[in-house]
């Protein structure tokens, strides 16, 4: 097992409800988000993104999981997710972030998503939505002592 380089790995090194293959992967993902903290340029992390830096061709469904426990067990919530939306009318769309006002929107109403800038409501809108993530002050406190 990886040895604890902080809490958060310490958390994970100790979580029950999870293999011993998701807890290498999460491991090695949080290791990557803390390194990539200190570097100037962050970009947009999605999972894609997180995948290629943590060695991974493609965001498995096993790492996928591994990033979601990131954002949502309460003793971690080293990540926040929220989501892009690239219009269906516009090929050079560069993704238009979501306002907390907007994702929560269409996170409830799964049947229906209105363009943000037309108002029109879009047609197989999941496809045109991409999650990203972004650090929380939590990972980002935790770096900062570390450094």
């Amino acid at each position: 097992m990886v040895q604890a380089q902080s809490p958060l790995h310490d958390t994970i090194s100790h979580l029950q409800a999870i293999s011993e293959e998701e807890r290498s992967t999460c491991l090695k993902l949080l290791s990557v988000l803390q390194e990539r903290l200190s570097l100037a340029n962050r970009g947009v992390w999605t999972y894609r993104t997180l995948a290629q830096w943590s060695g991974f061709k493609e965001p498995s469904e096993l790492f996928q999981d591994c990033v979601q426990l990131l954002v949502v067990h309460p003793h971690l919530r080293a990540l926040e997710m929220h989501l892009l939306y690239f219009s269906p009318h516009d090929r050079e769309d560069v993704g238009i972030p979501l306002s907390v006002e907007q994702e929560r929107a269409v996170l409830r109403n799964a049947g229906a998503f209105f363009d943000p800038q037309t108002g029109e409501k879009v047609e197989n809108h999941w496809a045109h939505l991409v999650p990203y993530f972004v650090p929380t002050a939590q990972l980002q406190v935790q770096v900062a002592k570390r450094g």
